[in-house]
Formats: structure tokens, sequence, C-alpha cells
């Protein structure tokens, strides 16, 4: 029993090395091999292009009749089973993610990603107007000093208890 246990932890242990064991049965002169598969990670899997993304989803619904919805770092909804690897055939960027929607006008879906300081978002279907954007993500340092905006006082006086706003 310990053998298979420790056969079992060195599989966990070492996905990617194909072990094989030789053990003995309660026969004396029997044995049987214990095989464990290569298991892929994701970094042994190809990771498509931001562009590819959406010929993937579209050959997807073609088959499926829905779009995958695809969480950051390639994991997929608790509704999902599988990888992204084996439904769209490689791993999309870990920082990508898919949302998909269906409203009055039709099902779409939209890919947002990070890309040199930018966040984007590309929309498809019938809402892909106003599903595509992209904005600099903001970087520097938050200021310490407390900023006095005077158009939000109505009065006067700067002292905020005797000021209605």
């Amino acid at each position: 029993m310990r053998k298979y246990v420790f056969i079992l932890l060195a599989a966990i242990a070492f996905p990617s090395i194909v072990l094989s064991q030789v053990a003995s049965t309660s026969t004396p002169n029997a044995t049987s091999a214990v095989v464990v598969e290569e298991v892929n990670t994701i970094e042994d899997i190809s990771t498509m292009s931001y562009e590819e993304i959406a010929p993937a989803e579209e050959e997807y619904f073609a088959k499926q009749g829905k779009y995958l919805q695809v969480l950051a770092g390639n994991r997929l909804p608790h509704y999902e089973r599988g990888t992204v690897a084996q439904k769209l055939g490689q791993n999309i960027p870990a920082d990508a993610h898919v949302d998909i929607y269906e409203g009055p006008h039709g099902k779409g879906f939209m890919i947002r990603y990070t890309k040199d300081g930018m966040v984007y978002s590309v929309g498809y279907g019938p809402e892909a107007k106003t599903l595509t954007y992209s904005y600099k993500i903001q970087t520097g340092e938050a200021s310490t000093t407390p900023q006095i905006i005077p158009e939000l006082f109505t009065g006067t006086s700067t002292n905020a208890t005797s000021t209605s706003l």
C-alpha cells in the first residue's frame, strides 16, 4: 500500500515525467505495471495572440451555439468543464478574458486585455460598438495634500460646517 501511495505522490509532484513502477501482487512471480501518463501544464500549451481570440470564439460558437466565457488566467466559469485549450485549441493570453452576453439583439462577446500600459476592450456582436474602448492605465502617486474644490461650495465660508452643499 505504501508503494502505491508513494507512486501517486510522485506523480502529483512530477506530472510531466512519465513514471512506471513494477509492483508485486499477492502471487510471488506476478507483476503489474503502474503507468502515470504525462500531464500538460499551462506552460506546455501554446498561447494564441489577442487577434486570434475572436476567430477561435466564432469557431466555438459555430460548433456549440454559444460563446465561451474565459476568466483571467485561462480559467473557466464553474458551469464549464474542461480547459480553455481543449475548447478553443489553445490558451488565450493570461491577462485576457472573454465576457459573453445575450441581449435583445442577439449574442456576442467582448475581449478585454492589458497591453503596453493600456486596457483594451473589443466587442463583437450586436453590442460591439458600446463594448469597444480603450484607456490608459493611470499611474503615479496619490497626493497626501487635501484638495479643496471651490465649485462644490455655494456659500462664501470655507468652513464646511456652515456651508450648504
